[in-house]
């Protein structure tokens, strides 16, 4: 995992290494399969979830159609208004949500899966993916906790062996100026912020926001700029 997530630090994409995500992302799904086992059921069959594990659910199929877990729930409903990307009917994300098309991943990985997602796509359209992952790796890390499983893992080194939450923000950063994404609209898929949980305002700021604004906090949007600064 460490050589596929230094060739994701090392693309730069405004050279065309965007060109190479396909295949890193394929190689990253087959790690993540070895690492943590097949997922056990279809998604729409209530699969086994393990976040007391900091671990996600991942539809490999997102390269081509996003939200799909989003999208599922909706269709379990019959619910054609709350989604504003359109609506579809289980038998039609049936293929996307058999078992074999989904894959645990940790919330850094998750986010990685995302970025290369993003890169697959090439399109400079705005996605909550990988804007949610790197935002929930985030909140782990800055969270002021108070569940047992959470303060557990949270005292867990081991998540970032293969790369910092710095150097995973700095990756966050290279694919928001690729996309040309206003940073006010990517802090709209932000939640560590609109939780009430406490959060560590001087490490969040010092650490991690200063690398997206360009170390001008002035930059944040003025909802996040008034809870940390």
């Amino acid at each position: 995992m460490k050589e596929i997530i230094k060739r994701i630090q090392n693309m730069d994409l405004f050279s065309g290494d965007w060109q190479d995500a396909n295949e890193i992302y394929d190689q990253m799904v087959e790690l993540l399969l070895q690492k943590y086992g097949p997922v056990d059921k279809d998604f729409d069959e209530n699969p086994t979830k393990r976040g007391d594990e900091w671990l996600d659910i991942h539809h490999i199929d997102e390269t081509t159609l996003d939200d799909i877990g989003n999208r599922t729930t909706a269709a379990k409903k019959n619910d054609r208004n709350t989604l504003h990307i359109g609506f579809y009917t289980l038998e039609e994300l049936k293929p996307m949500n058999r078992k074999e098309r989904l894959v645990y991943a940790n919330k850094i990985e998750h986010f990685l899966l995302h970025f290369l997602i993003e890169c697959i796509r090439n399109s400079s359209d705005i996605s909550g993916g990988p804007n949610f992952t790197w935002d929930g790796a985030v909140a782990l890390k800055y969270f002021v906790l108070n569940r047992p499983h959470l303060i557990a893992l949270q005292k867990r080194d081991d998540f970032y062996d293969d790369i910092s939450l710095i150097d995973l923000t700095k990756v966050y950063k290279k694919l928001i100026d690729w996309k040309e994404w206003r940073l006010g609209t990517a802090a709209t898929f932000w939640y560590t912020f609109l939780y009430n949980q406490p959060i560590d305002k001087k490490k969040l700021r010092d650490d991690i926001l200063v690398i997206l604004c360009d170390g001008d906090l002035n930059k944040l949007p003025a909802m996040i700029y008034g809870k940390i600064c």
